[in-house]
This record gives C-alpha cells, sequence and structure tokens, in this order.
C-alpha cells in the first residue's frame, strides 16, 4: 500500500485514509508490530504509533506482546 493512495481521485481525508490503511493491514496481514506498519506505510514509527494508540483507544485493534490486530469492536459491528 502507498501512503495517501485512493482508487478514486476525489478528495478524501488523509487521517482517515491512514487509519484504513492501517486496519486493511491488520486484516490481510494478522498480528503486526508498529515497526512493520511503519515500513508497510511509509511512515515514521512514532507517527503510526499515534495511530495505533487511537485506533486501539476506541476498540478497533488490541495490542499484545507482539504486535496489533483487529479488535472486538468490528465483531460488534459486522453482526
Amino acid at each position: 500500500m502507498v501512503k495517501g493512495s485512493t482508487p478514486e481521485k476525489s478528495k478524501t481525508i488523509g487521517a482517515v485514509e491512514t487509519a484504513f490503511d492501517i486496519i486493511e493491514l491488520l486484516a490481510e496481514n494478522g498480528e503486526m508490530s508498529p515497526s512493520e506498519l511503519a515500513d508497510s506505510l511509509d511512515y515514521s514509527r512514532s507517527t503510526i504509533h499515534y495511530y495505533l494508540t487511537t485506533l486501539e483507544k476506541h476498540r478497533f485493534i488490541t495490542r499484545s506482546d507482539t504486535g496489533y490486530r483487529i479488535g472486538f469492536r468490528f465483531f460488534h459491528y459486522g453482526n
């Protein structure tokens, strides 16, 4: 995935695009470390950390000892 990529040429909010890029990577790859996410998205680890903290706060992702993965909140909305 490329930072800020979008299939359409319409205006979008970059921060929301990045949050969805993180969610999609976790959904596709399972658990990933902040470093793996930063490398995949070409962002600094500190920037990725802010996104992960926000997504975890709202329970969209879950942290473990080895990385992050999709959180249970998606299951709630999926039902």
